[in-house]
């Protein structure tokens, strides 16, 4: 179902988040008076759209109410930045919230960090100073740390020194190449936090942090008959990664990751990924 911001009469599509300011390199760029250069984020998480305020000057307003943490969008929301005027749109959003929904009714959940406003699927932004210190990571950041990172955080920084090491050489590495980096990735107990950096100014930048989070229990899943391999192949199918990532996350060949899904679909008797989603549901919701 779509989505999309309207402004000056220009549609602009969600597909992923979407950065908004003045600067040319954001998703959408807005020359009006009053927007930062990284001014503001909308992203997809929990079914539904976020938007987060990027520390700017004159701050963000959703139906004329600034707001002061990452806000759920709502269809035809007013969404003002500095003299900027954009309307999020969002038609089918009652169907879609419905429909994920009922699509994690009766799921065993597989959250390992629990925290106001984080979950499976979460992102935070976090602004990083030119002097590599992270400024408002906040009770998120401290509970996604102890989870993915055995080092202590550095005091200083806040972040632990193989983060450190990272950021310093991806910072260095955008401001010299002014490029797209790859993104950092620490794994615990079946989850994954992804972080990528982003520029925010001529010093400062921004981590911005995903957990990724499977929805079935791997054990719940050995009970329908997957072996170890094929539970943690179907846990991403569920989280909605393709063959290709999946292969990536799991550090094996898509052909593997396509031989997987294939005896996935045999043993529980469907012929796509939705309908395996379907069935898993179907079981665990008949004990």
């Amino acid at each position: 179902m779509a989505v999309w911001l309207e402004y000056q009469d220009t549609k602009h599509v969600i597909d992923d988040e979407v950065f908004l300011g003045r600067h040319k390199d954001n998703n959408i760029c807005l020359i009006s008076e009053g927007v930062s250069r990284r001014h503001a984020l909308i992203y997809p998480q929990s079914g539904g759209y976020f938007i987060s305020d990027l520390g700017s000057t004159n701050g963000v307003l959703i139906n004329g109410a600034r707001i002061r943490q990452p806000t759920p969008l709502n269809d035809k929301d007013e969404v003002r930045l500095g003299e900027a005027l954009l309307i999020f749109r969002w038609p089918g959003q009652r169907a879609a919230r419905q429909a994920h929904s009922h699509s994690l009714s009766g799921v065993s959940q597989h959250t390992a960090v629990s925290a106001p406003g984080l979950g499976a699927g979460s992102r935070i932004v976090l602004r990083v100073n030119e002097k590599l210190q992270i400024r408002d990571g906040g009770a998120a950041w401290e509970l996604l740390l102890k989870k993915f990172f055995r080092e202590p955080a550095d005091p200083y920084t806040s972040m632990p020194p193989r983060l450190q090491t990272w950021v310093r050489a991806t910072t260095t590495a955008l401001v010299r190449e002014n490029s797209q980096a790859d993104p950092y990735v620490a794994e615990n107990d079946g989850s994954r936090l992804v972080l990528r950096c982003i520029k925010a100014s001529s010093s400062e930048w921004f981590l911005l942090c995903t957990l990724e989070t499977p929805i079935f229990a791997a054990a719940m899943l050995q009970l329908l008959g997957l072996s170890d391999r094929e539970a943690d192949v179907m846990q991403w199918l569920a989280d909605g990664k393709t063959n290709g990532e999946i292969a990536e996350i799991l550090s094996i060949a898509t052909g593997t990751v396509n031989k997987h899904v294939e005896s996935i679909l045999k043993k529980l008797g469907v012929e796509n990924r939705a309908q395996a989603i379907r069935e898993v549901i179907d079981r665990v919701g008949r004990g």
